[in-house]
């Protein structure tokens, strides 16, 4: 795998993209979580509270596939190398 420069947060799951780690079909959000996360440390001061609570609420089960994700990569990857 190629060295990458990331110049934002969101290339990092380009690139996770990129190399197939991570689907398509997730990547709209993720690319929802980074502005989020962008404009919680960014604009803290106008952010929405009852929009982070319904984050909360209703979106937690994006970072359990997230890190399903890179388990089962971590997963086969490790099996592969042991071969």
């Amino acid at each position: 795998m190629a060295a990458f420069a990331l110049l934002r947060i969101v290339d990092a799951f380009v690139v996770l993209n990129e190399v197939k780690i991570l689907p398509d079909d997730f990547m709209p959000t993720l690319r929802e979580m980074v502005s989020f996360r962008n404009r919680v440390v960014h604009i803290y001061w106008d952010v929405d509270d009852e929009a982070v609570y319904r984050i909360v609420q209703e979106h937690l089960n994006d970072f359990d596939r997230f890190t399903t994700l890179i388990a089962d990569y971590l997963e086969r990857h490790e099996a592969d190398s042991e071969e």
